[in-house]
């Protein structure tokens, strides 16, 4: 991410610290968004997460914990490619199935103005440049049955097709933080705030800086943790499904992997992952 830290000619650090504590709202944990109110006042503005809060792949490969594993096992470069190699090839679905795509839905029609809120970046793969990513990410809400472009937002709202990272209803951030953004580019130009915010997220760093921001710009808001989704991650099924796809262009379930693995007679799987680590080199790989 790339960040300015002057936000408004104030320094974002210093803006937060002079929050009313008053103003700051206790960050809410939910394992459903079903747990979310489903009536809201007219004008409340939506933030919705991506990854592993909307969207995930379903199986171990993929999951927030493949990649962190990824990264005890090998560059942030490598990592980057393999994560956009499995990114391409491995569908996506609605994490909570119905109630996940009903949520988004629902409040669409009710008039909300719904917006995808992501850490991805237009031009980049985490550190990797790479221009495709809003194509990517627009398939893969696809495949899920998500669609932001239904959001139909007012007139209030039409500034923002001009604010650095917006496209198709979908916030790329631009900021070193969530929080940040909020202050700026994306209400800084705002002709009004929304009346209230809802803001949901896997990740409680994201979730602080989001509710500190609003709390600073006096907007009325709801911020979700959300600890949906967890399954026991398992590194051997990971190594099994990354060779499958990357020697076979198989997907592989858990079941399917697991399979595999019980009729091997060497249980370690490092060497699968090694072995595709050091045939994936470039973004063309990916492909």
């Amino acid at each position: 991410m790339h960040a300015d830290m002057s936000l408004l000619g104030v320094d974002y650090t210093s803006q937060v610290r002079q929050v009313n504590e008053c103003a700051v709202k206790p960050i809410i944990s939910i394992t459903s968004l079903a747990q979310i109110p489903k009536v809201y006042p007219k004008g409340t503005m939506f933030l919705l997460d991506l990854d592993d809060t909307l969207i995930d792949h379903r199986v171990m490969i993929g999951s927030k914990f493949w990649r962190k594993y990824l990264l005890t096992q090998t560059t942030q470069e490598k990592h980057d490619l393999l994560t956009l190699f499995v990114s391409k090839h491995y569908p996506t679905r609605a994490i909570e199935g119905q109630v996940t795509t009903h949520f988004v839905e629902n409040h669409q029609q009710a008039g909300h103005p719904v917006f995808g809120y992501t850490a991805r970046e237009l031009n980049a793969w985490y550190y990797t440049p790479y221009s495709d990513t809003a194509a990517l990410t627009k398939r893969q809400l696809q495949q899920a049955g998500i669609d932001f472009t239904k959001t139909v937002c007012s007139d209030n709202w039409n500034y923002l097709k001009n604010v650095p990272g917006f496209s198709e209803n979908i916030f790329y951030i631009t900021t070193d933080t969530k929080g940040e953004y909020i202050i700026s580019p994306m209400l800084q130009n705002a002709p009004c705030l929304p009346i209230k915010v809802v803001f949901v997220d896997d990740r409680g760093d994201h979730a602080e800086t989001v509710g500190l921001a609003l709390a600073s710009l006096g907007i009325d808001y709801e911020v979700y943790v959300y600890e949906g989704g967890s399954v026991q991650f398992d590194s051997a099924i990971a190594d099994i499904q990354l060779y499958y796809l990357w020697t076979h262009s198989q997907v592989l379930s858990d079941d399917e992997a697991r399979e595999v693995l019980s009729k091997l007679s060497d249980k370690d799987t490092s060497k699968y992952l090694q072995e595709v680590i050091a045939q994936i080199n470039t973004i063309d790989d990916c492909f």
